[in-house]
């Protein structure tokens, strides 16, 4: 029989590594608390967040599947720090789970894009990887054409900070 511990760190050992694969950027960072700090073994520089709106949907499916997959291996569970471990990953499922269904940031928040593309940029140019800056920036088209697609959304205040933050980024990536 497979011990509930083993149990629960394959399912947040599963969960961790589905995000950071799907949010590499802001997974690699602290700069949005509702993501976790985790990263892939192998840095897949050509990959940005996904962001689309399958994308998403499929993420949100997915963390409710892990909340319910959780609630079963807390059912008979009599160890103090799993049970410590299991609400913790619960929680942070939920807390992600809001974020990116019910806050929806990544349809409002230009400075969330820019954000992530500074952080994107930073981690490849300080990599030791010599192709891993190029490779990032290959494919930041493609991540700022989904920005432009998904900020459907955005406040006027919103959208005066990301233009204002446009030329801070500019000026950074100019520098």
């Amino acid at each position: 029989m497979v011990k509930p511990s083993s149990s629960v760190k394959a399912s947040g050992d599963r969960m961790f590594e589905y995000l950071a694969g799907t949010f590499p950027v802001a997974c690699a960072t602290d700069e949005f608390f509702y993501f976790p700090q985790v990263r892939l073994p192998e840095p897949q520089w050509s990959t940005w967040d996904c962001f689309s709106s399958e994308s998403v949907t499929e993420m949100v499916r997915r963390l409710s599947a892990w909340e319910d997959e959780l609630d079963v291996l807390a059912l008979n569970q009599s160890d103090l720090e799993v049970q410590i471990d299991i609400a913790l990953l619960q929680k942070f499922a939920r807390t992600l789970k809001e974020q990116l269904s019910e806050v929806r940031i990544w349809e409002s928040q230009p400075t969330f894009y820019l954000t992530l593309i500074c952080i994107g940029l930073a981690e490849a140019m300080e990599s030791e990887e010599p192709a891993a800056k190029h490779e990032r920036a290959k494919n930041l088209p493609n991540f700022l054409e989904q920005a432009s697609h998904n900020l459907n959304c955005v406040p006027v205040l919103f959208r005066d900070v990301g233009l204002e933050m446009v030329s801070d980024t500019r000026n950074y990536l100019v520098f």
